[in-house]
């Protein structure tokens, strides 16, 4: 959240990834969550977004529901790094490969993980030296900018 700030951003909204969440159609998302809840006025999405259960919208659905409910729909082109797009799929094959140092380029900030500490086996207390084992958050989150 502290990186939202120094980009500008003036709030975001987290929401828990529920199985409600995660079951409500593109249709359903815009109107419950982007409208009703946020109360939209426009929405940034990358070239290749998808929402809604199964991934069923995408950009071209969104920029119809935009038109349909007057928010503004705005893409924006991907960022590339060294001939490679900047995106979450690249950062977490990044990290799965235990290369933190090209995911920290990727994110343009340093590579960090939060989450509850959690009690683990003891295995590395037995070795050189004790561990630290983190329970990984899993939130939804929606940025947002004021002007």
């Amino acid at each position: 959240m502290e990186w939202f700030g120094v980009g500008g951003l003036e709030a975001a909204v987290v929401m828990p990834f529920t199985l409600e969440l995660a079951r409500l159609s593109p249709e359903d998302f815009v109107v419950e969550i982007l409208l009703r809840d946020l109360q939209v006025r426009a929405v940034l999405v990358g070239e290749n977004f998808r929402f809604g259960h199964r991934q069923a919208g995408d950009v071209k659905l969104l920029r119809e529901l935009g038109m349909r409910h007057g928010f503004e729909v705005v893409v924006i082109p991907p960022v590339i790094y060294r001939g490679e797009i900047v995106s979450s799929t690249a950062i977490r094959k990044a990290i799965t490969a235990g290369d933190v140092t090209h995911a920290a380029r990727l994110l343009g900030r340093p590579f960090v993980l939060t989450g509850e500490v959690v009690t683990g086996t003891g295995t590395g207390r037995r070795f050189t030296f004790p561990t630290l084992n983190c329970l990984p958050s899993r939130s939804c989150c929606l940025a947002a900018a004021f002007t």
